[in-house]
């Protein structure tokens, strides 16, 4: 007889995934990059490593909108005008001390098409010279425009939105006299104190195949 499982899922149904044990030292951020369509919040998570601590006076706020400045544009040029961007929020880490900001503002798809179903979505992989699976990542763009795929693959439109988009992706931010460098979280132990430490993006690979993602909720 089968058993319902018994891991904790959110609302929306889907399993909640444990956060590792993030680094005692150096600084970094994460951040939650929000879109919206058909009544769901979705979500990224993007990382960074920072060239200083940030100052006494530092306000994650003025960097979460920094983020979003940074991407929104190229972001809603991979959506259907029936899904929106609508914010983000930044976890910034100096050691152990984690302040977090947040900059909201609804900014629609710039492509007047329908879109396709809001699971389906283009896979973008970040890579770092560490071997394995460890060593990358994904984020997944959904609310592309049906004018993107072609038999379940990206078109020459979707690819040229989608590689402008990963442009803003490799760049650097610089916010309140810090330099934030895109990084990827690598999931290895350093010790039996610290889990995982951060490692610089080598380069972002778009996927030519369209992939499915049913994750809602935002995750580390």
């Amino acid at each position: 007889m089968s058993r319902a499982s018994t891991a904790p899922r959110n609302q929306y149904g889907d399993l909640v995934t444990r956060i590792p044990k993030l680094p005692q030292t150096g600084v970094f951020a994460y951040a939650n990059f929000f879109t919206e369509g058909t009544g769901k919040q979705l979500s990224n998570t993007l990382y960074w490593q920072g060239s200083a601590p940030p100052s006494s006076g530092y306000n994650p706020s003025t960097f979460a909108q920094s983020i979003y400045t940074a991407l929104v544009t190229k972001w809603a040029a991979c959506l259907s005008n029936v899904f929106y961007c609508n914010g983000v929020r930044v976890f910034v880490h100096n050691g152990p001390s984690e302040s977090t900001g947040i900059y909201l503002l609804s900014t629609p798809g710039s492509v007047a098409v329908a879109a396709l179903p809001d699971e389906v979505a283009a896979v973008v992989q970040r890579q770092t010279p560490v071997a394995g699976r460890s060593g990358r990542g994904r984020i997944f763009v959904r609310g592309l425009p049906n004018t993107f795929v072609t038999e379940s693959r990206l078109n020459s439109t979707g690819v040229a939105a989608l590689s402008t988009l990963i442009t803003g992706l490799q760049a650097t931010i610089t916010d309140q006299s810090i330099i934030w460098t895109p990084a990827h979280f690598i999931r290895k132990p350093v010790s039996p104190a610290v889990l995982g430490y951060f490692e610089p993006i080598g380069a972002w690979v778009l996927d030519g195949n369209v992939g499915t993602s049913r994750r809602s909720r935002p995750r580390f």
